[in-house]
């Protein structure tokens, strides 16, 4: 074979592996999203279950301190919250890789230690205040999966837990601020 068939046949060589690339790219694609969806989904599980462990941390600990009846009586509905929806945050859990090790629950447990150990606030107050900032921390992640719309069964859950949490937050924030109004020197 001369230089120019041999350059010919070449040139066929690559529009065929060009073709195959074009052809491979969308499927590569979809691998790598896949991938990178599937670890974003466990991140986002995985920040729930943190949120969530503090929310109920938070509700546990406000509701053995205080002694309020609406503090107590909002407490209540928090834990009774947590209770109702976790077989179905469970189900959603189930057979998907959480990466969560003991340093995880240690790193949430210090830094809530840590702002009990340098806030001026009374006790009542910052604990309703961090309560307050889980839940707001909360909406936000149930409110990112429902944009995204990437997870079926993630958003359907999502769904579910927003009205409480909305209820929630507004039910705290009103609480807080009467807790604040009457507790300030002032009063």
């Amino acid at each position: 074979m001369n230089i120019w068939g041999y350059i010919v046949q070449s040139r066929k060589r690559i529009v065929i592996w060009k073709i195959v690339a074009l052809l491979m790219t969308p499927m590569l694609h979809g691998c790598f999203s896949s991938e990178v969806s599937s670890e974003r989904q466990e991140a986002a599980l995985r920040e729930l279950v943190l949120l969530r462990t503090e929310g109920l941390a938070l509700a546990e600990f406000i509701g053995t301190k205080s002694t309020k009846p609406e503090v107590l009586s909002l407490c209540d509905t928090i834990r009774r919250y947590y209770q109702h929806t976790h077989p179905e945050f469970l189900r959603i859990c189930a057979g998907r890789k959480i990466t969560l090790v003991p340093a995880d629950f240690e790193h949430l447990w210090n830094a809530m230690l840590a702002r009990f150990d340098t806030s001026q606030l009374p006790l009542e107050q910052l604990s309703l205040r961090l309560c307050e900032e889980n839940l707001r921390a909360s909406i936000g992640m149930y409110e990112s999966i429902l944009r995204e719309q990437e997870w079926e069964d993630i958003c359907y859950f999502s769904f579910i837990a927003l009205p409480d949490l909305y209820t929630q937050r507004d039910a705290l924030s009103s609480l807080r601020r009467q807790v604040e109004a009457t507790s300030s020197p002032s009063n």
